[in-house]
């Protein structure tokens, strides 16, 4: 295969693994303001918004990028010389999926200041999620080294 067509492909992988780039630094980042506890309200709604934003964007180009993914790299290739990438590339979509919904709850909250419960509520969705995005990302570049576009 050759063309634009994976010219394009391309592209699209790379600009996925920069905005996962973006949404692993906006994630931490508002992880660490968390944990601190300091009250740093306008940092925490930018946090959150950029970390939405980006696992939108990401969800957006991997709904883009699967149909090719799912015929010229999984079928030709991981399922049949490597079954563990084709099994971690399911386990990281289906773990992305429950960071979104993580990422979501973490970007409603943003802007609630009110009991130590809604702060420890709000730790545990930003730590969650922080910690699925990191392997989720780790994942995704461990299954490309094996098999890309």
């Amino acid at each position: 295969m050759s063309g634009p067509s994976v010219i394009a492909a391309k592209i699209a992988l790379l600009t996925h693994a920069v905005t996962a780039g973006v949404l692993l630094g906006s994630l931490t980042h508002l992880w660490l303001v968390c944990e601190r506890g300091a009250p740093r309200a306008a940092l925490k709604r930018t946090y959150a918004s950029v970390a939405l934003t980006c696992w939108g964007i990401l969800f957006a180009l991997g709904a883009v990028m699967y149909p090719r993914y799912r015929v010229h790299v999984r079928a030709e290739q991981l399922d049949v010389y490597a079954r563990w990438a084709a099994k971690l590339f399911d386990l990281k979509e289906n773990l992305a999926l429950i960071a979104g919904v993580l990422l979501f709850a973490v970007w409603f909250m943003r802007s609630i200041e009110g009991s130590p419960a809604q702060a420890h509520a709000m730790r545990w969705c930003v730590r969650s999620a922080a910690l699925i995005v990191w392997f989720v990302a780790l994942s995704g570049l461990l299954v490309t080294s094996v098999s890309s576009v």
